[in-house]
């Protein structure tokens, strides 16, 4: 269910705490020391702890265990580490209670979305002075060892201030692959400019040879974003993966769609038949058959096929985009991981020192010993194989392309920015569309994915949706004691039935990801139906069990609607407004516990009806009549649930 879980495990936990206040891994996820410190360390009266959280992933644990000790060694500061596979599920728990890691290892762009989540919430830290800190162990600054680009990108700089809030961590540089026994064999030079491309696309055609192909369109995401900062640079770059108003209008942006354009006319025309998840590897064959020159890709290709046939003398290459004009920069589209510290971290200080001894030679090379390759300069000198040339690229003149288009709200009708930008590409090469249909479409959706503001008219339905589950829920909480007064039951039972209501908001952040399977659409149908359901207990039946069960059930729907409310809430808003949306939608929890007991109380003199029971029922009736509602209108974004929440 991507990140929404963790959004919701929080939320509910959190919501929970504020209506109570208003009414009255794997094995290797424990935490684990690293080496004791230095002689000069252990001499101090008060050593430092910091705790640092790091992702395992295919490059192991044990260079995370191997920098931890080392980091000891030269500061004294010892370090406690989590490494697991399932980072999220090991730290996120802890974290909702307020215990944080000092630095974390996670990167944005993961299905728990733990990461993009805290910088939704801006609460990450500003980390820019580390850029200025002296590598510990060292005589150069941060700054000063990583690669050009690395820290002027969305990636580290998620909000646009000028400032670095994450680090740039293990990278995989991206750009066009070739046979290079091929280019020796002919004696061809590997394209600078564009205007050399072309020469070489009709050199080789007269050869029989296409000069391009594509695994499929969606390999055009960093082909694009590195032809935009050549074209352009990271301003023009910026601005357009923002969908600024006339963007697509200026001379760059026609200056990328006419490269492209003419790109398409020299691709092999079998390519958009096999650019699908079935057959993209046959794209790729064509580079190896010398069918093709070249194909955008990333360093994984080598693996990818390795096993293969290939033309006799074939050996991998690897370039930058060719730059717009002679003496113009050439770009290269890199991925890369992050780390960051959370706004909560305790150690500041120290956790700072730990992301400044990760660019030391000390940790590079342990990293690199294990493959995962640190953006720093020279960091080709230490590798082996392939590897040397793929990571060489920045060494060698090009400049690294880092960010992507900006998230944006979901609109009926409007594609992904793949379906919007790269897959017209296929109808281009087949001659299916035109270069200015294209055109006009990106520059329709962009006007539909510009939205910087809170969406207004969602907020207030939600606000509104929200109040009311909370007014009708909370009628248990209000008037149980009357009820179970008028009942004659012993006084003790109505805390009894109030305990099970909380207990029960808290029971579905726990296994929301099954619920939803299981409901999908209709689950806030099913939410809504349970609060109903549980009123309409308390206002019937008079016996202990069914006021247990109504006080479970309405607590249980409560509980299965308060997250995904805040969930929709979130994504409504753009990244920097969406806590201030959310303040508006809990703000309405708060009223709506005030006025409950107002409402009601003002519903019974109007009405002259009286009895224990009215509220329940009046509430039931009218949280029944909502749930019929939200089945009529189960596609509505307020009611509804979209595919994204159940989809695997």
């Amino acid at each position: 269910m991507k990140m929404k879980n963790v959004l919701s495990a929080a939320l509910t936990g959190a919501l929970m705490l504020s209506l109570f206040a208003g009414c009255s891994g794997g094995s290797g996820s424990s935490p684990s020391p690293s080496a004791s410190a230095s002689p000069e360390a252990s001499q101090q009266p008060e050593a430092t702890t910091i705790q640092v959280a790091a992702l395992e992933s295919g490059y192991g644990a044990d260079m995370w265990r191997e920098v931890a000790d080392a980091f000891t060694a030269q500061t004294g500061i010892q370090v406690q580490l989590t490494v697991d596979k399932k980072l999220e599920d090991v730290i996120g728990p802890a974290m909702q209670g307020g215990e944080f890691p000092d630095v974390i290892h996670l990167a944005t762009g993961r299905e728990a979305g733990l990461t993009d989540q805290f910088i939704k919430d801006n609460n990450i830290m500003d980390i820019t002075d580390v850029l200025s800190m002296t590598v510990p162990g060292e005589d150069v600054k941060v700054s000063d060892k990583i690669a050009g680009g690395f820290t002027d990108t969305s990636l580290t700089n998620p909000y646009g201030d000028g400032k670095t809030y994450l680090a740039p961590m293990f990278y995989s540089p991206c750009g066009l692959f070739y046979n290079k026994g091929l280019f020796d064999a002919k004696g061809w030079t590997v394209p600078t400019t564009w205007d050399e491309m072309w020469a070489l696309g009709d050199q080789a055609a007269a050869e029989g040879i296409s000069l391009f192909t594509y695994p499929t369109t969606g390999y055009f995401d960093a082909f694009f974003y590195a032809l935009m900062y050549s074209v352009g640079g990271p301003e023009f770059f910026d601005k357009a993966t923002h969908y600024e108003e006339g963007i697509w209008d200026t001379p760059e942006a026609q200056t990328c769609f006419d490269i492209v354009t003419k790109l398409a006319s020299y691709t092999d025309p079998v390519t958009p038949a096999q650019a699908n998840d079935n057959d993209f590897t046959q794209n790729q064959q064509l580079v190896l058959d010398n069918k093709a020159l070249f194909m955008p890709n990333g360093t994984w290709i080598v693996g990818e096929m390795a096993e293969a046939p290939r033309a006799d003398g074939f050996e991998w290459g690897m370039t930058a985009l060719p730059a717009v004009e002679a003496g113009g920069d050439g770009y290269s589209y890199t991925w890369f991981e992050q780390a960051w510290m959370p706004a909560g971290a305790e150690h500041v200080e120290a956790g700072k020192q730990f992301l400044a001894f990760l660019y030391s030679d000390t940790a590079c090379e342990i990293f690199a010993k294990a493959g995962a390759i640190q953006p720093v300069l020279g960091i080709a000198d230490k590798l082996e194989g392939d590897n040397v040339m793929f990571y060489s690229i920045y060494d060698n003149g090009a400049k690294a392309a880092m960010g992507n288009f900006a998230a944006y709200n979901s609109v009926a009708g409007l594609g992904t920015v793949r379906e919007v930008f790269f897959d017209p590409v296929n109808h281009l090469v087949s001659g299916n569309a035109t270069e200015q249909a294209w055109i006009d479409g990106i520059k329709a959706a962009s006007d539909q994915m510009r939205n910087k503001t809170i969406d207004r008219p969602k907020l207030v339905r939600l606000m509104a949706l929200y109040f009311f589950i909370t007014y009708a829920a909370l009628t248990i909480t209000f008037y149980a004691a009357f009820l179970v007064d008028g009942y004659h039951l012993p006084k003790a039972f109505s805390g009894v039935l109030i305990s099970l209501f909380f207990l029960a908001i808290m029971a579905p952040g726990l296994i929301l990801d099954r619920i939803i399977g299981i409901f999908k659409g209709y689950t806030n149908v099913a939410a809504i139906a349970m609060i109903g359901a549980g009123l309409f207990c308390f206002g019937i039946f008079r016996d202990r069990g069914m006021l247990v069960v109504g006080a479970s059930l309405a607590g249980f729907g409560y509980g299965l609607m308060q997250p995904l409310i805040y969930d929709k809430t979130a994504i409504i808003a753009p990244p920097r407004a969406a806590t201030l949306a959310l303040s508006f939608v809990m703000a309405v929890n708060y009223l709506a516990i005030m006025l409950c007991p107002f409402l009601i109380d003002t519903f019974t003199r109007l009405t002259a009806l009286h009895g224990d029971r009215v509220p329940f029922l009046l509430n039931g009736m009218l949280t029944a009549g909502l749930a019929l509602l939200a089945f009529r209108h189960r596609d509505d974004f307020t009611l509804g649930l979209d595919a994204s929440y159940y989809k695997r």
